[in-house]
């Protein structure tokens, strides 16, 4: 399978909240001898995003372009389908470029941003593999704030991340509905506890001969790019199972934990729930946190 099929069939999507651990996990999986896994590539935003009639700002009044899109299409044979299918033979294009380069078969695209656009990326490419990392929000918030803003929250809430924590959650399980038994769910507690077990049971999900080398992700070469985790994940070989807990430290101030008592309760049971963790788990927790030090 040297060329890519643009169907999709040797793509993969790795979806998730940023800082979920997606970097690692691209890393493990790019340790297959058949598989090319590049910095986040974020190709399909752009071009997705002309079929929004929302969320979307742009000096040339995008929801106009949209308007334009539409009288356009209705002027071609299959419609809204043509767009479809230029934008599959237009990604098909670049995929294949970069897997010709190196002579591999398998392409990943890990852009934790698609789950903006996860049943698009569907209908483009519906025989692509589609891995969705899921990871306590209440950690990748943690990680989030403590990375990226110094454990600063009113930085983060003038940020993009800050739209990311609010949304993402609940569209990762939009599309995991959407996507039916095309999504593959995997948790990144699982994964770091133990990986040898879930990146076996991944690899078979994606149609790959699991080889015990994807588990020492030193041993492969880091893609070059400005996105993804440039510190941590450089500073081990293997998943670390003590991350999980990590946010308890990390959260330990007053403020800090006061702040992510206010993210949970945002998010709500009924979400928290969905993404497979326990409202009232976390809730407790927080609130021992925030608890005056007798």
């Amino acid at each position: 399978m040297n060329k890519f099929d643009k169907s999709g069939s040797n793509l993969i999507f790795i979806i998730s909240l940023p800082r979920s651990g997606s970097t690692m996990l691209q890393r493990l999986l790019g340790g297959h001898p058949e598989v090319l896994a590049v910095p986040e590539p974020w190709i399909m935003l752009h071009p997705l995003y002309a079929l929004k009639r929302e969320g979307i700002n742009t000096e040339y009044e995008a929801f106009q372009a949209r308007q334009a899109l539409d009288d356009f299409l209705e002027h071609t044979a299959n419609g809204e389908e043509t767009y479809i299918e230029a934008i599959r033979l237009m990604a098909s294009t670049l995929y294949s470029s970069a897997l010709q380069e190196t002579g591999k078969n398998f392409f990943v695209d890990k852009t934790p941003r698609y789950f903006h656009i996860m049943p698009e990326l569907h209908r483009v490419f519906p025989k692509a593999k589609f891995v969705i990392l899921l990871r306590n929000p209440i950690a990748v918030l943690s990680s989030v704030l403590k990375t990226w803003f110094n454990n600063q929250p009113e930085e983060f809430l003038k940020s993009y991340n800050q739209l990311d924590m609010a949304k993402g959650p609940g569209l990762l399980i939009e599309g995991i509905r959407a996507l039916g038994d095309k999504a593959i769910v995997i948790r990144y507690e699982e994964l770091v506890t133990d990986p040898d077990t879930q990146i076996r049971w991944l690899s078979e999900q994606l149609g790959l001969t699991f080889t015990p080398q994807m588990l020492d992700y030193s041993n492969s070469k880091q893609p070059r790019g400005r996105f993804g985790d440039q510190v941590s994940i450089n500073a081990r070989g293997t998943p670390v199972e003590n991350s999980v807990e990590k946010w308890r430290t990390s959260l330990s101030s007053k403020e800090l934990a006061g702040f992510a008592q206010g993210y949970l309760g945002n998010l709500g049971r009924e979400l928290i729930t969905k993404l497979g963790y326990d409202f009232d788990e976390l809730g407790s927790s927080l609130g021992n946190l925030t608890a005056p030090t007798k």
